[in-house]
């Protein structure tokens, strides 16, 4: 199973995605008052460095992961913090489940792990239904227009040991979440990743439409 892929990587700390200093797209965001602190989820926490920033800034802040072992050293990290975090093992289908709704959700670097079309759709509808009124998304994945881990949409990466990612361009994604939001920003930006280099991505700052 892929899950087992992740927990293995997050047990060997090996898990070139994982940053324990929050990007600067998401401060700017927080620290110029676009998005101020709510009721917020992230969907693919790992080791919870995104969420403990979020929880020590205001933000009453759930992280959910499908790796155990991401969500066990998340608790931990929290903990020796001393923010306030709910961390859960879940699967993002499972997101359906939660009782409430939140005013903001960020997805640094996990919808191109959703290689299905339809699939990838499901996940966007979900995301809306989660929000309230108004609530604000930050999506944030790789691009087409990067030459990292060769080319087309799909490709492969060295860790975990068999991922494949998606990796898509501005026009698809407008589309994408064009049905459910609003655009309030849109950018290319670098991502890197520990051992492999920088990696064009798209960032979609957006707002729920009533």
């Amino acid at each position: 199973m892929l899950s087992d892929n992740f927990n293995r990587a997050y047990k060997d700390r090996d898990v070139p995605w994982s940053f324990r200093e929050p990007p600067a797209e998401l401060v700017e965001l927080i620290s110029s008052g676009k998005v101020k602190p709510c009721k917020t989820l992230e969907v693919g926490c790992g080791e919870g460095w995104y969420s403990i920033f979020l929880a020590n800034a205001g933000f009453d802040i759930t992280g959910i992961d499908f790796s155990e072992e991401a969500i066990d050293a998340a608790k931990i990290n929290a903990e020796k913090a001393s923010a306030n975090c709910n961390f859960l093992v879940m699967n993002w289908k499972e997101l359906p489940e939660m009782n409430h709704k939140f005013d903001f959700i960020l997805d640094w670097r996990f919808l191109h792990e959703i290689l299905n079309e339809e699939e990838r759709k499901e996940y966007v509808k979900i995301i809306a239904s989660l929000l309230k009124s108004d609530g604000k998304y930050l999506s944030v994945s790789f691009s087409e227009k990067s030459s990292l881990w060769g080319t087309g949409k799909v490709r492969h990466i060295r860790i975990p040991k068999g991922t494949m990612l998606y990796f898509a361009s501005m026009e698809e994604l407008e589309d994408l979440f064009g049905k459910y939001f609003k655009i309030l920003g849109v950018k290319e930006i670098e991502l890197l990743s520990k051992g492999a280099g920088y990696c064009t991505s798209n960032y979609f700052f957006v707002e729920r439409k009533n």
